[in-house]
């Protein structure tokens, strides 16, 4: 039941009755674009390649608030969406794109956007496992659905540590008795957090990779979600990073924990200015080279 609770929370009113999110999860049975649970009813000779998504006919609803799917006759259309398991608070849809995968499209300001994009990019010249993603234009993301259709079925946190979130100790720990690999990653995510002043990795924003037959973990999730990052919410305020409480709470796990973690190189500020340059979105970008090169020296500094 609580499965079913968290793989339906987002109900929209397409054409079937406001219901509480067991309901609309059952709609779909159970089904989630990355993942391949589901449920059957009792007698039913379904199959995953029944139920699973095909296509998205809500998708610019979902998006933009676009009425033209009421044109439809629903009744002559396969009705199950992949909308009724989105979560989140900005606007987003899954689509099939032309290389036959599902993408999904996010919604968001300039700001978030570029912020979006400029981790992509720069986890990407750390080495680290990042989601792929590419701008659509100033006020939309788009990012591949990242178990590769299901191929392997993406578990979020939260069920191996509910909300605990803040508790950087307890998630390593957990990750190190399912799989080293994952743990390590975990703590590049949080170095990278830390870095651009992501505040927003909340229990459903990370979680790992299962082998779909054996349940095995094969690692940690690509990173994703930094929307919320860097100038987000404003241009950066100050460069100075010395009593950044993010920076802190990372060396105190590495320090803690005594864990063997290879800092990046840190980059010039050409190098910075290369990876802006690449992000055509129109937002002001002072001072993120400065920021991005503070974080690192001061997270360098604190670490024993």
């Amino acid at each position: 039941m609580r499965w079913l609770c968290l793989a339906g929370v987002c109900s929209k009113a397409l054409k079937i009755e406001r219901t509480d999110d067991v309901k609309a999860a059952a709609y779909v049975n159970g089904a989630c674009i990355t993942d391949s649970y589901w449920i059957k009813p009792a007698g039913s000779n379904l199959k995953y390649s029944d139920i699973r998504f095909k296509e998205n006919h809500f998708a610019m609803m979902a998006l933009k608030g676009d009425t033209n799917i009421y044109g439809y006759d629903l009744r002559l259309i396969d009705t199950r969406t992949p909308e009724l398991t989105n979560i989140g608070c900005a606007e987003k849809c899954w689509i099939v794109a032309p290389d036959n995968q599902w993408h999904l499209i996010k919604r968001g300001t300039p700001q978030m956007i570029f912020s979006e994009m400029f981790v992509y990019l720069l986890g990407r010249m750390f080495g680290y496992s990042m989601a792929e993603y590419m701008v659509k234009d100033s006020t939309a993301i788009e990012s591949v659905d990242f178990t590769d259709n299901a191929s392997e079925n993406y578990e979020t946190i939260q069920s191996l540590i509910n909300d605990r979130t803040d508790d950087y100790a307890l998630n390593y720990d957990v990750l190190m008795n399912l799989n080293p690999s994952a743990a390590l990653d975990y703590v590049r995510m949080l170095y990278l957090d830390a870095i651009v002043r992501n505040p927003d990795r909340h229990e459903f924003n990370y979680g790992v990779l299962r082998d779909r037959s054996s349940g095995a973990v094969r690692g940690l999730a690509p990173n994703f979600d930094n929307n919320l990052a860097l100038i987000s919410t404003g241009p950066i305020a100050s460069t100075k990073r010395t009593s950044d409480t993010m920076i802190r709470d990372f060396c105190e796990l590495i320090n803690s924990r005594q864990i063997k973690f290879d800092l990046p190189m840190i980059p010039t500020v050409n190098q910075i200015d290369r990876l802006v340059r690449q992000i055509n979105v129109e937002v002001n970008t002072d001072g993120i080279a400065e920021f991005i090169i503070n974080g690192m020296t001061a997270a360098e500094n604190q670490i024993i």
